[in-house]
């Protein structure tokens, strides 16, 4: 028999059992809405390629954190520097990764509500305080009360989901640079979707320090199983969310 476990509970953070931990019921639909998987899976001769290059590598060895090949494909991919750009298990790990370097406890997150809940989680998780401003009139995004909201709380961190999960809301490079120009926040622009259309904050990188442009191989690519996903930002910034991800496999 199990104790009730408020011994332990205890010695939780109160922030944390507040909070519900973020899951999604593995149905067993061919197209599955809920988690926006690709439907159709990678070619048999490209998974082939891949588990004999797995089947050649040193299991017994640790594999680099970031292969400099892996990188530098990356970076000719989407037109950044290298030394700007971290991998990660999947963008999820990379969100957490950012938050945690940045937040200290009572710092503030600005996000549009509504969107994707691992905002909300890994904010109170860190013992931050998470701030939702409303999507406009056909979920468009009001970005003059994402500013407003982030200058009177002095937010940390402004979340920006383009395309947003789940209202498909996507802001132009314009209203993402009005953010960075008039807040002093660090911007997290997640583009996980963003290979379906619209809009990327992309051609900003090069004039801040203070964007991280957040994308994933798990959805236009077919790529969820592999959990892949990336960081890019200034190098100086690349360097410190690196600080707060695990080794990279």
């Amino acid at each position: 028999m199990f104790s009730d476990g408020v011994e332990g509970l205890a010695l939780i953070k109160p922030a944390v059992r507040a909070q519900a931990a973020y899951t999604l019921a593995a149905l067993p639909a061919r197209r599955k809405l809920n988690q926006n998987e690709c439907p159709d899976d990678l070619p048999a001769e490209l998974k082939r390629e891949i588990l004999a290059e797995v089947a050649t590598s040193p299991w017994q060895r640790y594999p680099e954190f970031a292969p400099p090949g892996l990188l530098a494909g990356l970076a000719d991919h989407y037109g950044w520097v290298a030394e700007g750009i971290l991998v990660g298990n999947g963008s999820n790990e990379l969100i957490q990764a950012t938050l945690s370097v940045a937040l200290d406890a009572r710092d503030v997150v600005v996000a549009p509500s509504p969107t994707f809940s691992l905002y909300r989680l890994l904010t109170g998780v860190l013992g931050g305080r998470y701030c939702p401003v409303r999507l406009g009139d056909g979920f468009a995004y009001d970005v003059d009360a994402l500013i407003e909201a982030a200058v009177r709380e002095r937010a940390r961190v402004v979340v920006l989901n383009s395309p947003n999960n789940p209202t498909g809301s996507a802001l132009p490079e314009d209203a993402v640079a009005r953010v960075l120009e008039e807040t002093g926040a660090l911007v997290v622009c997640d583009e996980a979707y963003q290979e379906f259309g619209g809009p990327t904050a992309l051609p900003l990188l090069a004039g801040t320090s203070r964007l991280v442009v957040l994308r994933t191989f798990s959805k236009a690519f077919g790529m969820a199983g592999l959990r892949f996903g990336l960081a890019l930002a200034h190098p100086a910034i690349a360097r410190e969310v690196a600080k707060g991800k695990l080794p990279t496999t």
